[in-house]
């Protein structure tokens, strides 16, 4: 499941939903303890937690994790095992300062054949190596 927010500039709040608070709460004190506040959530849904922030910067580091979050690797086991690459997003490659070849679109080929997830069909992919 991917995670989702909603944005309320005008009170600074964000609802976010389809991720673990624990991972969330995690990264955020990685970045900046000090410009998030999670804030008591009305029972509305189980699963969805409400966050406070100061500054734009600090809504795009918001948004940022939950890209992270949403970018499930799309690596496909056999292939690290038996030759120490792997096929990867492009984007997270770059984003993840990964050590990667020149990239392609994927194929419907590359879907069978190297185990990327359909919905990534399009999308511009490359090996990633070991280091």
């Amino acid at each position: 499941m991917n995670a989702s927010i909603e944005i309320n500039e005008s009170s600074k709040t964000i609802v976010i939903d389809g991720i673990d608070k624990a991972a969330f709460e995690k990264a955020l004190s990685e970045s900046d303890p000090q410009g998030f506040a999670l804030l008591d959530s009305p029972k509305v849904s189980t699963t969805a937690f409400w966050v406070g922030y100061s500054s734009k910067a600090r809504l795009a580091r918001i948004r940022q994790i939950i890209a992270d979050y949403n970018a499930k690797p799309i690596t496909s086991p056999t292939a690290v095992k038996s030759t120490g690459r792997y096929v990867e997003l492009a984007s997270v490659a770059d984003r993840k300062c990964l050590n990667h070849g020149k990239s392609w679109r994927a194929s419907g080929y590359d879907v069978d054949a190297n185990g990327i997830a359909p919905q990534h069909e399009g999308e511009m992919i490359c090996y990633v190596y070991a280091k």
